[in-house]
């Protein structure tokens, strides 16, 4: 009998899986998908720096610069075929991620499903297909991917906060006491962290928000 690839032994072997004609399916083997996923996950220098930290404030996510979602077309009804790429990676330049468009969101859900076959297929990055200018060829690595299903996961949080902020901003424009309440709440806006429940102040029987 022959012996088992180095594969078969458990550890992923990139000549036996990619661009040999295999099918992304549910019942391939566990180190299959773990060998995906490390592809799909974001580098924490990028976790850190593009996104907010959880434990990060309403003021800080207001600093932040959310990249727009791109509306030249509706992409989720054209083939994802163009948006990978057998090219390989180049690293991203962090202010380009925190401004470049990113698909809308139905396009990345369908990247997101077809990645597996597209990685096997030997196409190991992703372009901006989206985009018009030249950043549409740039080959990015797959964790762009996840990259940007994060963004649009807190863009509603992002657009909360900030009609917000601009309500608030309105406020401190009026004279009087209206003002002085208004100031005050910008400044507990440096301290309330943006993702985490609210509660009302200690026995004055206001409910959590």
């Amino acid at each position: 009998m022959a012996p088992q690839s180095t594969s078969h032994a458990g550890v992923f072997l990139e000549s036996e899986w990619i661009g040999s004609g295999k099918k992304f399916t549910k019942d391939l083997p566990a180190y299959v998908k773990t060998a995906l996923e490390a592809e799909l996950s974001l580098p924490p220098a990028i976790l850190s720096l593009v996104l907010p930290l959880p434990n990060a404030t309403v003021h800080t996510i207001l600093l932040t610069s959310f990249p727009l979602i791109s509306n030249e077309t509706n992409l989720s009804s054209q083939s994802t075929f163009h948006f990978f790429s057998m090219a390989a990676s180049s690293h991203p330049q962090l202010a380009l991620l925190r401004t470049l468009a990113i698909p809308d969101q139905g396009t990345v859900n369908t990247l997101l499903k077809t990645v597996g076959n597209q990685w096997l297929d030997g196409r190991r990055s992703i372009t901006c297909h989206h985009l018009k200018d030249g950043s549409a060829a740039i080959p990015f690595p797959l964790f762009m991917l996840t990259l940007w299903k994060q963004l649009h996961a807190l863009r509603p949080h992002f657009d909360a906060w900030s009609a917000s902020g601009q309500w608030l901003s309105h406020q401190q424009q009026w004279n009087g006491s209206t003002n002085a309440t208004a100031d005050a709440v910008r400044m507990l806006l440096h301290d309330i962290p943006w993702s985490k429940r609210l509660h009302g102040f200690h026995g004055a029987g206001e409910p959590d928000v």
